[in-house]
């Protein structure tokens, strides 16, 4: 799905939000979108009942429970807005660009905190750019904040979600030693099991791949990280089948920031157990780290074939195949 002829104009991007004509707000998966259409789950809906989630005139109700696989497909299949996606042979959750009420984008939003805040979240927003800017050397201009800040429907609750655009920006924040506090022990050793129970790996193990910028806060506020593409690439250049689960012991490239990215993209040097494939991809985002950090690694996931040029790549964290990546040797 993803092009070798990418576009510098600004299109949907990952963890852009999607107001549709029945305000319900979706997130923005990936940069590679059909024409005519946007890769989006649902995750918010209107509600008539005071929730923790409130703006734009109303309350809202967080359907999405857990960020899975099987979690975003039950959303999705109650919000009834599929295409069946030829590239991979799924079916997969959209919104039509015909149907967008509002496109928030979080660099915008970002922008417009600086200006004025109206609470302590959006506060926290605005200074903990300042901080990563401070000490990675990175513009704000390259940073945006997600998640129900960009939709303004947060509350004293609510985390924010700090996007950090771009290759090279990606690159600098990982490779920088960003002192923060981290949440309270007791919280992160329930966001192990809680995210190991979601992967399907030991909490032991989990422990192990966990970037070192994760669960951190700042000012008492939780601070999630991510890594954009700015570009958008062209859907359908790569068509991928699948064939059938694999387990394998592989060789990445290291310090690749496609592998930050969504979804993650890793070149296998070698093989040392299972078969030849040119590429790990990832649509889980637990994994991209470990993944950027190169090395050894056993991965479990669909065997894929692409169309027409015969290459082989691992898909992790797909419909047909769950699997995983971790450290060889845990």
């Amino acid at each position: 799905m993803i092009s070798s002829e990418p576009s510098d104009v600004r299109g949907f991007l990952d963890h852009d939000l999607i107001i549709d004509r029945d305000n319900r707000i979706f997130v923005v998966v990936g940069n590679t979108h059909p024409k005519g259409l946007i890769i989006a789950y649902l995750k918010y809906v209107s509600s008539r009942k005071p929730t923790l989630w409130r703006g734009r005139g109303t309350y809202y109700e967080r359907v999405l429970r857990e960020y899975s696989v099987e979690e975003v497909l039950r959303v999705s299949s109650e919000a009834g807005a599929w295409f069946h996606d030829p590239t991979l042979g799924v079916s997969i959750p959209v919104v039509k660009v015909s149907d967008v009420l509002e496109w928030l984008k979080p660099e915008e939003r970002l922008g417009e905190l600086r200006k004025h805040v109206k609470d302590f979240v959006e506060l926290v927003s605005v200074e903990v750019s300042d901080f990563v800017s401070s000490v990675t050397g990175l513009s704000v201009g390259n940073m945006g904040v997600a998640g129900s800040v960009l939709a303004g429907i947060h509350g004293p609750h609510s985390d924010v979600d700090l996007v950090i655009y771009g290759c090279r920006e990606a690159l600098e924040f990982v490779q920088t030693s960003l002192e923060m506090s981290k949440l309270p022990a007791e919280r992160v050793a329930s966001k192990i099991l809680e995210n190991s129970r979601i992967l399907g790996i030991g909490p032991e193990t989990y422990a192990k791949i966990i970037p070192p910028y994760k669960f951190a806060c700042f000012k008492g506020v939780p601070i999630t990280f991510t890594f954009v593409d700015r570009r958008t690439y062209r859907y359908g250049d790569l068509v991928l089948r699948p064939l059938k689960p694999v387990n394998l012991i592989a060789e990445v490239v290291g310090g690749d920031c496609k592998s930050l990215f969504y979804p993650s993209r890793t070149q296998v040097v070698r093989v040392l157990e299972g078969p030849a494939v040119k590429e790990i991809i990832s649509y889980e985002a637990e994994y991209n780290y470990l993944l950027y950090r190169g090395g050894v690694l056993r991965v479990s996931g669909m065997l894929e074939e692409s169309v027409p040029d015969n290459e082989y790549y691992v898909v992790v964290g797909g419909r047909e195949s769950k699997g995983y990546v971790i450290p060889h040797g845990v």
